[in-house]
């Protein structure tokens, strides 16, 4: 009887360490597709025919950010931020609009995305630096009313 107890216990500790195991390795692969999504083709800019002027600035810990630039002729700026897995060239049909409607427009990449400086998305956790060093960046342009 001992025997038996004895092999349905290690039997039970055997499932219970591959379960474990199996979760950690999908756990992982998860985090790794949260962290480090696939990137969307960019979209040719030549196709708007705006005149986009480089724009690069850091954000809160030190990363370099880019985007564009696009002046407009009203006084007022939006800044246009891409969603998870595509980057600035995304937002360039929003842009074309805003730009025609009188808009300066400010599109720029998040960290890890297109050509701005970055190992990894947190997924929100630092980008709202990124936001933020977007909005900094407008604010101290001499030409952004």
């Amino acid at each position: 009887m001992h025997c038996i107890i004895s092999r349905i216990f290690r039997a039970t500790l055997g499932v219970l360490g591959i379960a474990a195991v199996a979760v950690i390795a999908i756990g992982w692969y998860a985090s790794e597709k949260v962290i480090h999504p696939p990137a969307d083709p960019p979209l040719d800019p030549k196709a708007f025919g705006l005149p986009l002027e480089e724009a690069v600035f850091q954000s809160r810990d030190g990363l370099r950010l880019a985007g564009w630039f696009l002046h407009g002729s009203n006084g007022a700026t939006i800044i246009l931020a891409h969603g998870r897995g595509s980057d600035h060239t995304h937002m360039l049909p929003d842009a074309k609009f805003l730009y025609e409607a009188g808009y300066s427009v400010l599109l720029f990449d998040f960290r890890y995305r297109g050509k701005s400086e970055g190992d990894e998305q947190t997924i929100g956790a630092k980008e709202t630096w990124d936001l933020e060093s977007a909005i900094d960046y407008v604010m101290t342009r001499r030409d952004v009313d």
